[in-house]
């Protein structure tokens, strides 16, 4: 298994739940190789194939990204890129598109046009709002107790030292 096929399975393994097979796979740990070129994702209605074969010899993973990520850019700098130019997994309906071989680079930029598109790990806002109230009450009932503690050790200290 080369580098390239090892990171692509693992990247698909990982992000399970946001790939729809061909073949009937219903757990991550049933994924080989061969299920990775299979894998692909639903864009507003389009399947879109994110991994294939190398036409060379080569036998690497290559992995589809919109043309102008698959130069010689830096990470930060594509990860910037991304972001000024507002690209996301739409970018693959309207835009055009490269195959490059897969490195740790290319797919840390897969993930973050997956996740502007909420593919991976979407933001629940009434979570997120929960989850900080959740904490401003127990910082309330914290300092509360905190209070009442001192008090309290205040008031034994003033009983031992009548």
């Amino acid at each position: 298994m080369t580098i390239s096929t090892k990171l692509a399975v693992d990247f698909v393994k990982r992000n399970f739940n946001t790939f729809e097979f061909e073949s009937a796979i219903t757990e991550a740990s049933e994924i080989t190789s061969w299920n990775v070129y299979d894998a692909h994702v639903n864009v507003k209605g389009a399947d879109i194939e994110l991994f294939d074969l190398d036409s060379g010899s080569t036998s690497c993973v290559m992995v589809k990204l919109p043309e102008c990520l698959c130069g010689k850019l830096g990470l930060e700098e594509a990860l910037r890129r991304i972001d000024k130019e507002n690209l996301d997994m739409d970018s693959y309906l309207h835009g055009k598109y490269g195959w490059v071989r897969v490195t740790t680079n290319r797919l840390l930029m897969l993930e973050k046009l997956m996740k502007k598109s909420g593919f991976i790990n979407p933001v629940n806002h009434d979570l997120k709002d929960l989850i900080a109230a959740k904490i401003a009450q127990m910082q309330s009932e914290a300092s509360s107790t905190y209070a009442n503690t001192v008090n309290q050790l205040n008031e034994l200290w003033e009983l031992i030292n009548k």
